[in-house]
C-alpha cells in the first residue's frame, strides 16, 4: 500500500456536495468521492489517501481514507477545460475522516512543515502525489494524535480496514 496526497483548492473548484458530505460523516457514513489525480497512473485500489486544502486559509489536511479504484480518465473537472475536450485522471476515494475546513480543525500546513521532512512538498500544484513511506509513517501518527485531540474517530467499514 502506498500513500498519496490529494489536493483541493476552493479557488479552482467548488465542492458543492461538501456540506452534505460533512453531514454524512457526522452521521457515521463514509464519503465516497471521485477525485482528480492529475497525471498520476500509479495509484491503486487500497492505497491510503490524505486530502490537503490549499488556496485559502486555513490550509491543511482535512480528510483521510482509502482509494477504491485504479486510475481512470474522464472529462476534466473544470467545465471550461472539459468543453475544450480536456481530460483528467481520477480515482474514487472513501473518506473515512472528513473535517470541516475551519480554523482549529485541520492539521495545518504549519504543523506539517514542522515535521522533520524538509523535502516534502505539502503544497503541490497538482493532486495525487506520492507521500514517501518514511513521511507517511510519521504523518499517520501525527494525524491520529490530531484526531484524538478533536475527539474524532475514523469511520470503519469492512472495506476500510
Amino acid at each position: 500500500m502506498n500513500t498519496y496526497l490529494f489536493t483541493w483548492n476552493p479557488n479552482k473548484w467548488e465542492w458543492k456536495k461538501l456540506p452534505e458530505e460533512l453531514g454524512n460523516f457526522k452521521n457515521g457514513k463514509i464519503c465516497h468521492d471521485r477525485w482528480s489525480c492529475a497525471h498520476s497512473q500509479l495509484i491503486r485500489t487500497g492505497d491510503r489517501a490524505f486530502l490537503m486544502r490549499l488556496g485559502v486559509s486555513p490550509k491543511g489536511i482535512m480528510a483521510s481514507g482509502k482509494v477504491t479504484s485504479d486510475v481512470f480518465t474522464e472529462k476534466h473537472y473544470n467545465p471550461v477545460l472539459a468543453k475544450k475536450g480536456g481530460k483528467c485522471n481520477f480515482v474514487y476515494i472513501d473518506w473515512s475522516v472528513l473535517l470541516e475546513p475551519v480554523f482549529g480543525k485541520l492539521l495545518t500546513l504549519k504543523e506539517l512543515q514542522e515535521l522533520p521532512f524538509p523535502h516534502m512538498n505539502w503544497t503541490p500544484m497538482s493532486s495525487g502525489n506520492t507521500i514517501p513511506e518514511e513521511v507517511a509513517t510519521v504523518l499517520e501518527r501525527v494525524w491520529e494524535e490530531h484526531l484524538k485531540v478533536l475527539d474524532i474517530r475514523p469511520i470503519v467499514t469492512k472495506t476500510s480496514v
